[in-house]
């Protein structure tokens, strides 16, 4: 089993990716520290402005071995590559650019690219991702997961984009592999 499939059964039974919202590097920290101490272990870091490498310099220190970090939001092989090296475990790009694919499968790295539709799930699925992020997920609902899993039953799909940790049983019912759930500024909500 390659290390990216590892990652990726890592974050099946984790069930949940808890994305981080846009704080500075010093909540980023502390976000994580919050949620390894809950027993939360998968988090993505979202790229956005020039704090973005401080946030994951943060965050993979923070976690040191105890959490998975992901970046999410990546939209180019370029900085898929500067996160990787800053020591990030897995990428998640809201469209499939199969470049970045490539990258992350050169470095051992998951990747997880978005689609929406069954044909981009299908070139994620054949580009060899073990898990493809179906979003954004919140403007259809699990109905959307269903229609897509019916032919794709071999796809892995992980819900994005606009999904609070209440909904995320719903969507783990419907056939997800995982969600991932956006957490607002502030404490962490209580876990379902």
């Amino acid at each position: 089993m390659t290390r990216s499939n590892n990652l990726a059964a890592a974050i099946c039974e984790a069930e949940l990716i808890f994305s981080l919202p846009k704080e500075t590097a010093a909540a980023t920290a502390d976000r994580i520290r919050e949620l390894i101490g809950r027993g939360k272990r998968v988090v993505s870091v979202p790229v956005n402005g020039p704090e973005t490498a401080d946030r994951i310099a943060a965050a993979v220190t923070t976690a040191k071995g105890s959490a998975l970090i992901g970046v999410a939001g990546v939209t180019d092989s370029h900085t898929a590559r500067a996160a990787i090296l800053a020591g990030v475990d897995f990428i998640s790009t809201p469209f499939l650019d199969t470049d970045t694919v490539h990258l992350c499968h050169r470095y051992g790295k998951l990747c997880i690219p978005g689609a929406l539709s069954a044909t981009e799930v299908l070139q994620a699925v054949e580009s060899g991702c073990d898990l493809v992020g179906l979003c954004p997920a919140q403007l259809f609902g699990p109905k959307l997961l269903k229609a897509v899993r019916g032919p794709l039953p071999q796809a892995n799909l992980v819900p994005s984009g606009g999904i609070g940790q209440e909904e995320a049983s719903v969507w783990i019912q419907a056939g997800a592999a995982a969600v991932e759930v956006e957490l607002a500024e502030g404490p962490v909500a209580a876990e379902r």
